[in-house]
């Protein structure tokens, strides 16, 4: 693994949902924000933006169209997202993602992910659930790796797709030597959260 590859992180910004009650008086937007985050190794060298419908099904193809208009898309090696959806229940298709762009994805998480909690969810409040279970069942469940930083170990959980896994842990053991948030990620996490 090169001691600075180029990784884009993308994460979404911070939203309410649009059909419940939050006890906050902005009113719900339809859709979020994206950020696009390009680092080499620990530097930033790119932003760049989209958004997502709410809950909606358009996550991939925003994601893709993003990557594709951005300066760098040439030279990045690899994507993370901070999870498998964006925008709440907007499930990203990493498999197709990833095989669209000829790129690794992968998605990062610092806790386990409630996959029965996201199952009920999507049974409750979605007409489409189905198709939605189906491409979450797809996706499969993420892996546990053990991640050395400066200031000890910690745990993180992590899918990837188009690439074998040991290529993804050799990347994240380089990009959380500082944080258990991959830096790219963390960078479009900062940046998100200032587009609310």
């Amino acid at each position: 693994m090169k001691e600075n590859p180029i990784v884009m992180g993308i994460d979404d910004a911070p939203f309410n949902f649009p059909n419940r009650v939050t006890g906050d008086s902005t009113p719900p937007r339809e859709d979020t924000p994206v950020v696009g985050v390009t680092c080499k190794g620990y530097f930033l060298v790119g932003l760049d933006k989209t958004q997502v419908r709410i809950d909606g099904r358009d996550a991939a193809d925003q994601v893709e169209a993003m990557i594709r208009s951005s300066k760098h898309f040439g030279e990045i090696q690899y994507v993370l997202l901070d999870g498998i959806a964006l925008g709440g229940f907007n499930i990203v298709d990493c498999e197709t993602l990833a095989h669209n762009l000829e790129l690794p994805v992968i998605t990062v998480s610092t806790k386990q992910p409630n996959f029965g909690a996201m199952r009920d969810a999507i049974q409750q409040h979605f007409s489409d659930a189905e198709e939605r279970l189906e491409l979450l069942e797809t996706l499969g469940y993420p892996r546990e790796l053990q991640v050395p930083m400066d200031a000890g170990t910690t745990t993180i959980f992590f899918q990837p797709f188009g690439t074998p896994a040991q290529p993804a842990e050799e990347l994240l053991h380089v990009l959380c030597r500082r944080s258990k948030v991959p830096e790219p990620l963390r960078l479009a996490h900062l940046i998100a959260s200032i587009l609310c």
